[in-house]
């Protein structure tokens, strides 16, 4: 489901977006990244792992595309319909899931928002999940609102999974319902 916001919310996920976006849209373009907001993202991430925080890693790729580039296997398996094929981490672009002002959404929302303050969103229900060996699985499914119920057979849907590196963790597949 989706749902427009407006008002003081949206001038919140704007100033995030700005904060957040900037970064990784001036890396594609090989600019130089503004210096301090691409240093805040990798900061949190560096943090994050120093602390062995994967929610903390998590939410710093979710808003940075400069972090998924940096905590990420030099090939991800990328997964969709039964069809598998590998990625090299400086091609990967798909990274699902997007946090603006502590919403999870779609990076089409995200895009959206950043483009038009009354945007139609997406909204996602995020579930991560650790196991035995300290791999990490991050489930994601359409919300029917902003931290909302997940909606059965909703699409978009998938999952993120992160193999530890050495005091931290990276992207090794993304997979597509």
């Amino acid at each position: 489901m989706s749902r427009s916001i407006g008002g003081a919310g949206c001038a919140l996920i704007v100033a995030s977006l700005v904060m957040f976006a900037l970064p990784s849209l001036a890396e594609d373009k090989g600019q130089a990244a503004p210096t301090e907001d691409y240093a805040t993202a990798l900061d949190m991430a560096k943090e994050a792992c120093e602390r062995q925080d994967f929610s903390g890693l998590f939410e710093a790729m979710a808003r940075s595309d400069a972090v998924v580039r940096r905590y990420s296997a030099s090939k991800i398996a990328l997964a969709n319909q039964g069809k598998v094929r590998e990625i090299g981490r400086d091609s990967y672009r798909g990274f699902p899931v997007a946090l603006v002002d502590y919403t999870w959404m779609t990076r089409a929302s995200s895009a959206a928002l950043e483009k038009q303050s009354g945007a139609e969103l997406q909204f996602l229900k995020v579930d991560m999940n650790q196991s035995q060996n300290d791999s990490w699985r991050v489930d994601y499914i359409l919300a029917d609102e902003e931290g909302g119920s997940a909606v059965p057979n909703g699409k978009p849907s998938g999952s993120l999974l992160f193999e530890p590196k050495g005091k931290c963790w990276e992207l090794v597949s993304d997979t597509r319902d």
